[in-house]
């Protein structure tokens, strides 16, 4: 390891899914280790999302017990050897996708949202690897966004899957800032994510 776990305890308190189509349960398991390309997030919000409904009816088939949440912020407290982006101290969202392998057609093809289909890949946290309703979590720094001081841990939890999504619609336009002023009409946008009550509004005329 890069960063000393001298400060990390040995266990956590963790939410899990232990039977499906049943109640979660608040069990103690050990603090995962990181490995070389990860990073050990303390948790400081693990938010829900409809996702985590279909995780808890068995709808992926993920191995129980699981720790619940694929939406988690908070402050990074170890890093994996390889990791260079990032440092303890640093404030993070979780990365959903789990060590793609960066090297099949869907990770090194010209379309990079195909990375998270990656059929090499160690799983998605909080869906078929163990999520962030816990004390810590284990995510992928190649996966991960550092955050601003002016994002709160609060804000930024549910934006790791419904906001990624939406932000990446709007990237996927390619719209330029100033260019959908008043007096041209050329392009506008609005998607409206309900489930998660989040919008984004990309030269929305009022």
């Amino acid at each position: 390891m890069a960063t000393s776990l001298a400060s990390v305890p040995l266990e956590m308190r963790a939410l899990q899914v232990t039977e499906f189509n049943a109640p979660y349960e608040l069990r103690t398991i050990p603090v995962p280790k990181p490995g070389p390309h990860d990073l050990l997030v303390k948790i400081a919000v693990a938010s829900y999302c409809h996702t985590d409904s279909m995780v808890a009816a068995g709808k992926f088939k993920s191995k129980l017990p699981q720790t619940a949440s694929h939406e988690g912020s908070g402050t990074v407290v170890a890093v994996g050897d390889s990791v260079s982006s990032f440092k303890v101290g640093d404030r993070v969202m979780c990365g959903i996708p789990l060590h793609p392998c960066g090297e099949c057609e869907d990770c090194t093809g010209p379309n990079e949202s195909y990375r998270q289909y990656c059929t090499n890949i160690t799983g998605h946290i909080g869906v078929t690897t163990q999520g962030c309703a816990a004390d810590y979590a284990v995510a992928d720094s190649r996966t991960s966004t550092k955050l601003p001081e002016a994002v709160t841990f609060l804000s930024a939890a549910p934006l790791a899957c419904a906001g990624r999504t939406v932000f990446r619609a709007v990237r996927q336009t390619e719209l330029q800032p100033g260019a959908m002023g008043r007096d041209r009409g050329d392009r506008a946008a609005v998607w409206d994510i309900s489930g998660s009550s989040l919008r984004a509004h990309a030269g929305s005329r009022s």
